[in-house]
């Protein structure tokens, strides 16, 4: 459901985020965040398409044989997927597939600024004085 990129996945645990003054482990961030996509962001997607006037209830099968059931289930556009149709232009009709969102993660390091030498100035006069 929710991946990483390179650089979080090099990341243990008990590696430190800070953010302003408040330092944090990354793998109680990652905790927080795969619970927040796991059951309160299904959720919200969910009334959000709805208030928007798109009625899609995600189902599953529940169960075999018999006992089997529809059931609804919000986490299906993280997990496989729901099922969809696309009609494009000039295409010879539906293709039938999943919709799916799929979340990563990402730490971007900024990229370190260089530091000034005490002999830049002495560079550019050179220059200078050379044109």
């Amino acid at each position: 459901m929710m991946k990483f990129n390179n650089y979080l996945e090099q990341c243990q645990d008990d590696d430190v985020l800070c953010h302003k003054t408040d330092l944090f482990k990354v793998g109680k961030i990652k905790d927080a965040i795969i619970t927040a996509f796991a059951t309160v962001i299904p959720n919200k997607l969910q009334e959000e398409l709805s208030r928007q006037k798109i009625h899609i209830q995600p189902t599953k099968l529940v169960g075999e044989g018999r006992k089997s059931r529809l059931t609804y289930d919000n986490n299906i556009w993280f997990k496989e997927g729901v099922n969809f149709q696309v009609l494009k232009a000039g295409s010879k009709g539906w293709q039938k597939g999943k919709l799916k969102i799929n979340l990563t993660l990402e730490f971007i390091p900024d990229e370190p600024e260089e530091e000034k030498s005490p002999l830049d100035d002495v560079r550019k006069e050179l220059e200078q004085n050379n044109s």
